[in-house]
C-alpha cells in the first residue's frame, strides 16, 4: 500500500489563453508528499516552505503518516529533535503534542510525567478546571498504560458539564450532584445559555468529553441527544460547524468536522449526511496536495491531518476516502487576483519630500519596508468613563509614521489578546473621539476578561473599522479559542478589514509560538505588533504600493501586498516570511535591496523605500 501511495503524481499543465491557470490531478499520494515535503532531513517537520521546525508540525506530522500507515523517515533524528525541545508547562497543548509525538515514536510518557499528572488531579476530578486540559490528561495517561487517581471523579468532571440539549460546555452545569456518574438535577437555566462564552457550545467540549469518558471505560450519558447535538452541527454542504448548524452562519470547517466525525464514532454512529462529509473534506484539498481549513483556504500540516483522519474513520482508509480530482493552482495573490507586482505597483515618489521619510535610491524596485516605531508618546489624551462620575485617564502609546497613526490600548482587552489600531493622520481627531465616546465599551471589556468575542469585535472594533480604521489583533499563545473565533469573525463582523500581529518588533515569532494563527493566513494581512519594549531592529512590516502614504500602506495590506519579515538565525537567508504567498515570492526574490540590518545604523529607517 505504502508504494502505492507514494507513487509519482500525474500533472496536467492546462494550456489556453486568458486567465486560465495550471491544473494538478492529486489524490492520496498527493496528501503524503505533501507531508513528507514538511519533513526536515536533520529530523522532525515544520511548515512547508517554511525553513524552521517545530514540536506543533512533528506532531502533526507524526499522525499523518500513523493513520496513513506510512513509514516515518529520519525516526531516530526525530526523536532526538523532540526531546531537545523544551516541553512547556504541564498540560499545555506543546507539552501534550511533544509527549504524543514521542509516543508515536514508541516512546511512552516517562514515570515522571504520570507520576506529576495523577498528583494534580484537583478534587473535582478535573484539571486546571478545564475539559481541554482533562481530556489532554487523560489522552497521556492512557497513551502511558495508566489511569487518573480517581477515574470516577474524572467521569463525574465531564457528566457535571452535560446539558440537557446534549452537548458538553465549559462551565459546570448549575446543580448538586445527586448520586456517582449521573446527570445532576437541572435548574431552569436555559435562559442564561446565551451569556456564556460562544467557546462553551463548541464541539472541541464536546469531543474532549465523549472521547475521555470512553478511555476512561465508561458510557456517555443521554447518548441519544449527545448523538444527536453532533449530528446537528452538519451543514448542507456536508461539513460541520462549531455548533448547530441552525443556530450560525459561519462555514464549515475540516477541524470542526474531523471533531464530530471522530467524537461520533466513539458513540458507535456516523453523519446523518456520511457521503456529505467525504464530499466536503475532499474539496478541501488543493494543488499541492495538502489540505486547507475549509475549501480554498491554504494547506496546513494540521488541517492536513483533520481530513485524513476523517476520510479515514468514514471510509475505512486513506486511499479509499481521497478521491482523485483535479485541481487548479492558486493565483499569485488570492484577494484581487494575478498580479504582476514590478508592473503593476511600481512605485513614483511623491513630488513633495513627506517629513521624516528617506529613500533609497537607485534599487529599481517597488517595494516599502515599514517599521512600527516612529514617534512614541507616554499617553492617549481622552478620558475614559469608568461609571457616572469616576474618569481616569486612558494610558496607551501613540506612535506615527507619516500621514498615519497607531494607537495601541493597554493590557488585554480580552483574555489572551491586545488590540491596536492604525489610522490615517486626518482620522486622528476621529478616533480620539470614538475612544471618549466607546471608553465604557472599553471599560466594560477590561473588567471582563471573558467577553465573547463576537461581542467584542461588534462593540469595539467595528465602530473604528467604520471609520476606516485598521485593527491590528495580538493573539497570545494558548488562546485557541480567539483564534478560531477571529477566523469565524473575518467576513462577518469585520468584513476582513483586520490585522494579525505574525511578530513583535523585537523580533519575537509570534507564529512560531503559537503555531495556530498559520489558519488566519491569506484571510488577514500579518503584520508586525510592537513589543513593549525599547525599539528593535528585528521584524518589520513590507509592503508594495503605488504611493507611499498610508492610504497606500492600508490598501497594501487590505488587498494581500504586504508582509511581515522576521530575523531567523535559523533560516538560510536570514529571515522568514509570513504574508501572501505572491508577496513573499517578491521580496525574497530582492531580499538584498530592502534588507534594512545590513545598512548603516543611520539608515536604518522605519519607513524606507526602494525604486
Amino acid at each position: 500500500m505504502f508504494r502505492k501511495l507514494l507513487c509519482v503524481v500525474c500533472a496536467v499543465a492546462v494550456s489556453g489563453c486568458g486567465n486560465e491557470r495550471p491544473t494538478t490531478v492529486v489524490g492520496a499520494a498527493s496528501a503524503l508528499s505533501y507531508t513528507l515535503s514538511a519533513a526536515r532531513p536533520e529530523g522532525g517537520f515544520g511548515p512547508v516552505f517554511q525553513p524552521y521546525r517545530g514540536v506543533h508540525w512533528t506532531f502533526f506530522g507524526l499522525a499523518i503518516l500513523r493513520t496513513a500507515g506510512a513509514p516515518i523517515p529520519n525516526r531516530v533524528e526525530t526523536a532526538s529533535f523532540l526531546r531537545e525541545q523544551p516541553a512547556g508547562a504541564m498540560l499545555s497543548e506543546s507539552y501534550s503534542e511533544r509527549a504524543l509525538a514521542l509516543h508515536m515514536l514508541g516512546l511512552v510518557p516517562d514515570d515522571s510525567t504520570v507520576s506529576g499528572l495523577r498528583a494534580t488531579q484537583e478534587p473535582d476530578g478535573g484539571w486546571n478546571g478545564s475539559i481541554g486540559a482533562t481530556y489532554r490528561a487523560i489522552e497521556l495517561l492512557t497513551a502511558a498504560g495508566a489511569k487518573p487517581v480517581s477515574p470516577e471523579n474524572a467521569a463525574q468532571f465531564f457528566v457535571d458539564r452535560l446539558t440537557q440539549n446534549g452537548f458538553f460546555r465549559e462551565i459546570p452545569r448549575p446543580g448538586t450532584r445527586s448520586d456517582s456518574l449521573r446527570v445532576a438535577t437541572f435548574r431552569n437555566d436555559s435562559t442564561s445559555e446565551g451569556s456564556f462564552l460562544l467557546w462553551t457550545e463548541h464541539l472541541w467540549n464536546t469531543y474532549c468529553a465523549v472521547q475521555s469518558l470512553t478511555k476512561l471505560g465508561y458510557e456517555v450519558p443521554w447518548r441519544p441527544r449527545v448523538r444527536a447535538w453532533l449530528q446537528s452541527c452538519q451543514n448542507p454542504d456536508g461539513g460541520f460547524s462549531f455548533r448547530p448548524a441552525s443556530q450560525v452562519t459561519q462555514s464549515s470547517d475540516v477541524w470542526y468536522t474531523w471533531l464530530a466525525i471522530d467524537a461520533l464514532r466513539a458513540l458507535g454512529a456516523v453523519p446523518a449526511d456520511s457521503l456529505g462529509a467525504v464530499a466536503f473534506v475532499n474539496a478541501c484539498q488543493n494543488a499541492d496536495g495538502g489540505f486547507g481549513d475549509r475549501p480554498g483556504r491554504r494547506s496546513r500540516l494540521e488541517s492536513t491531518y483533520y481530513a485524513i483522519a476523517a476520510l479515514n474513520s468514514l471510509c475505512g482508509g486513506v486511499e479509499a476516502g481521497i478521491k482523485e480530482k483535479v485541481c487548479v493552482q492558486p493565483p499569485l495573490n488570492r484577494h484581487d487576483g494575478d498580479r504582476d507586482y514590478s508592473v503593476n505597483y511600481a512605485y513614483v515618489p511623491s513630488a513633495d519630500p513627506l517629513p521624516g521619510f528617506r529613500s533609497l535610491r537607485g534599487r529599481g524596485l517597488p517595494l516599502s519596508a515599514m517599521g512600527d516605531e516612529i514617534v512614541w508618546t507616554d499617553s492617549v489624551p481622552g478620558e475614559r468613563a469608568i461609571g457616572a462620575t469616576d474618569r481616569v485617564q486612558v494610558s496607551g502609546l501613540v506612535e506615527t509614521f507619516p500621514r498615519s497613526v497607531i494607537v495601541q490600548l493597554p493590557g488585554n482587552v480580552r483574555a489572551g489578546c491586545r488590540v491596536s489600531f492604525r489610522i490615517g493622520a486626518e482620522q486622528k481627531s476621529l478616533l480620539m473621539g470614538l475612544l471618549r465616546n466607546s471608553e465604557s465599551e472599553w471599560a466594560a471589556a477590561a473588567g471582563q476578561p471573558g467577553i465573547p468575542w463576537g461581542v467584542f469585535l461588534e462593540r469595539c472594533v467595528a465602530p473604528f473599522v467604520a471609520q476606516g480604521a485598521l485593527p491590528v489583533l495580538q493573539i497570545e499563545p494558548g488562546d485557541q479559542a480567539g483564534i478560531y473565533a477571529l477566523t469565524e469573525a473575518v467576513g462577518t463582523v469585520l468584513s476582513g478589514d483586520v490585522g494579525v500581529a505574525a511578530a513583535l518588533d523585537d523580533g519575537t515569532d509570534l507564529v512560531r509560538a503559537c503555531p495556530r494563527i498559520e489558519r488566519l493566513s491569506s484571510l488577514v494581512p500579518f503584520v508586525v505588533a510592537l513589543s513593549g519594549v525599547p525599539r528593535g531592529e528585528n521584524a518589520r512590516t513590507l509592503w508594495l504600493g503605488n504611493k507611499s502614504d498610508s492610504g497606500g500602506f492600508f490598501e497594501a495590506l487590505r488587498n494581500g501586498r504586504a508582509v511581515c519579515a522576521v530575523r531567523a538565525a535559523d533560516s538560510p537567508t536570514g529571515v522568514v516570511f509570513y504574508g501572501d504567498p505572491g508577496a513573499i515570492a517578491f521580496a525574497a526574490a530582492h531580499l538584498q535591496t530592502w534588507a534594512w540590518w545590513g545598512l548603516p545604523a543611520h539608515l536604518r529607517t522605519t519607513h524606507s523605500s526602494v525604486r
